[in-house]
């Protein structure tokens, strides 16, 4: 029901009426009432407003008051106050009137006039936890430390026993963590596991709390109290590993990893998907994630059947640079699950792409394609082998045919697709081809900085001033989506040279070279020779627009090194004789 909400909160306004004798213009105030609840009861809202309304008018009690503001809560939450105000003037002894009308105050961020009526309705009734609660919240925003350290106990004394009692001790925990108050904060934390020691459940939210509320430190030292036996649970081993991870205790938390999974009562499923959250997380972090692999071997010799487990060690294997391992590991897969999986397929063909092993994906396409006959990013990894082996027609042909099998939801895939036949065109010279393939790709996902690189650099090959300004846009674009790729600096660069500011184009082309030899080092196949020539050579041309003729001499020595041309060994001449001429 719509207005069910505010049905309810209404409906506890219904019984604030006295029993006692009433007059007849209070008699006709309380039938409006009830008219009103029945309205809204049956989705008339607006009719339920006036009656209430007419009701207040004929009798001014906090009932009507509060019913008022229930209804005008969903539109209008400072109309909706203005109601409360008036109930909780009416009755202010009335909790659910107090707090009604404090928690639009605090919506509205109106702190003194809220505190002012949070401590008149506490001493009216200090049973009542959510108003000391909200005040707390209050005073704790501002940094009020020592106003709220002297209210706390009166806190914890009155919410004691009641679901309030666990906010009751985050607050505690928070001030005492602040203000650095150590005993204070060994008190509370011990007060929380006697709280939440009843339940595990509780106990493992709470120490998550405490480390992302507070911090790792609090929460180990919180954990230290927990009794052996109940540390030894699938659920407290988890919290207890992703707490020394934000320590940097790497070697503790793979001593957690290699037996936690081990637990009885751990079932294979949530195991691989502890193990899947702690893997994403080093992966994330750039941490060395060796450690997993004999962990993984070993959890896949215990349930060889969980596919998941099986996906996550392939891409440990990737990430490793274990390609031929992580090959048989597909290869075995594809065997032991020959209903497959796109994400199994995937890794697969991109594995064959990168060692070169086109004739493999081919043999293994028909089979993939027809378990998933609409999955569009098996025909893009087709179409990457075959532009890869040079056949470029045969390449746009089966992207295109990707284009038209893949389900029209699949908006990026599709993109990704677009992008792919835009690359072939511009190699094929079918340039009208290339722009209109680029353009819908970008229109399907303009956040795609390759598509957005590739299109630039095309654009700054068609020597047309025109387009110069429409290249830097998308390149400097592409920078902003992936800062790191020496690929896009270099496009950014380049084209920032072609319109004149050379300043900004020597940073980022110089920052594309640093980039490209350091992965040059660390993978041998992570950047082409001709590219690396390249970056050398837009670098050179830079430094002699710059006036700094020794430095474009020595990049273009560079990129003649890699790659001979006559494009090189001309500049070289001239660079050679202006250097001669300036003597």
């Amino acid at each position: 029901m719509k207005y069910l909400y505010t049905l309810l909160l209404l409906l506890c306004s219904l019984g604030v009426t006295s029993a006692q004798e009433i007059n007849p213009q209070k008699a006709l105030a309380d039938r409006l009432f009830a008219e009103g609840a029945a309205s809204l009861f049956s989705e008339k809202p607006l009719l339920a407003y006036y009656q209430i309304l007419a009701s207040y008018k004929l009798d001014p009690s906090g009932a009507s008051a509060f019913a008022m503001g229930n209804l005008l809560r969903p539109s209008s939450m400072e109309q909706a106050a203005e109601w409360y105000r008036k109930a909780f003037e009416a009755d202010p002894s009335n909790d659910e009137y107090a707090f009604q009308y404090g928690y639009t105050l605090a919506s509205k961020g109106e702190t003194d006039e809220l505190l002012h009526m949070l401590d008149r309705h506490i001493k009216l009734s200090p049973s009542d936890s959510r108003n000391q609660l909200l005040a707390l919240g209050v005073l704790l925003e501002d940094r009020q430390y020592d106003h709220v350290s002297q209210r706390l106990p009166a806190l914890l004394e009155s919410s004691h026993g009641t679901p309030y009692y666990a906010h009751a001790l985050q607050i505690a925990q928070r001030v005492a963590f602040e203000t650095h108050d150590t005993d204070a904060m060994n008190r509370y934390l011990d007060a929380a596991l006697e709280f939440n020691g009843k339940s595990l459940n509780d106990l493992t939210a709470l120490l998550f709390d405490v480390k992302e509320n507070l911090n790792a430190e609090i929460a180990y030292k919180l954990l230290q109290k927990i009794p052996p036996s109940q540390r030894a649970t699938s659920n407290i081993s988890y919290a207890e590993a992703a707490i020394l991870l934000d320590l940097n205790r790497i070697p503790e938390v793979f001593g957690i990893l290699q037996r936690f999974w081990k637990i009885d009562t751990t079932t294979p499923e949530v195991a691989q998907a502890s193990l899947h959250a702690f893997l994403s997380g080093f992966v994330s972090k750039g941490l060395d994630i060796s450690p997993f692999l004999p962990i993984y071997k070993e959890f896949i010799a215990t349930y060889p059947t969980n596919f998941g487990a099986q996906l996550d060690l392939q891409s440990i294997l990737y990430v490793l640079g274990m390609h031929s391992e992580r090959q048989a590991q597909l290869l075995r897969m594809t065997e032991e699950f020959p209903s497959g999986h796109p994400e199994l397929w995937n890794a697969l063909f991109q594995n064959f792409i990168s060692r070169e092993e086109f004739d493999e994906l081919y043999k293994y396409f028909p089979q993939a394609i027809k378990q998933y006959p609409k999955e569009g990013s098996l025909y893009l990894f087709k179409s990457l082998a075959e532009e890869t082996a040079g056949e470029l027609e045969r390449a746009r042909e089966t992207a295109l045919q990707g284009i038209a099998q893949t389900d029209t939801t699949e908006t990026e895939v599709i993109g990704d697709l677009y992008g792919q036949v835009g690359d072939i065109c511009a190699m094929q010279e079918k340039y009208t081809e290339a722009i209109a393939a680029y353009e819908e790709s970008i229109k399907l996902n303009g956040k795609n900085p390759n598509v957005l690189n590739n299109y630039a650099y095309f654009l700054l090959g068609l020597e047309q001033p025109a387009v110069i300004e429409k290249a830097v846009r998308m390149a400097s674009k592409a920078v902003a989506l992936q800062p790191g790729e020496f690929r896009y600096l270099d496009t950014y660069g380049f084209a920032l040279f072609l319109q004149g500011d050379y300043l900004q184009a020597e940073i980022y082309l110089r920052q594309a070279i640093e980039r490209a030899e350091a992965a040059l080092k660390e993978d041998s196949s992570s950047i082409s020779i001709s590219s690396l020539a390249d970056y050398y050579y837009h670098y050179a041309k830079v430094q002699e627009e710059l006036g700094n003729l020794p430095n474009s001499l020595l990049y273009l020595q560079k990129a003649k090194e890699l790659v001979s041309t006559d494009e090189i060994d001309l500049a070289i001449e001239e660079i050679k004789q202006r250097m001669e001429s300036s003597k």
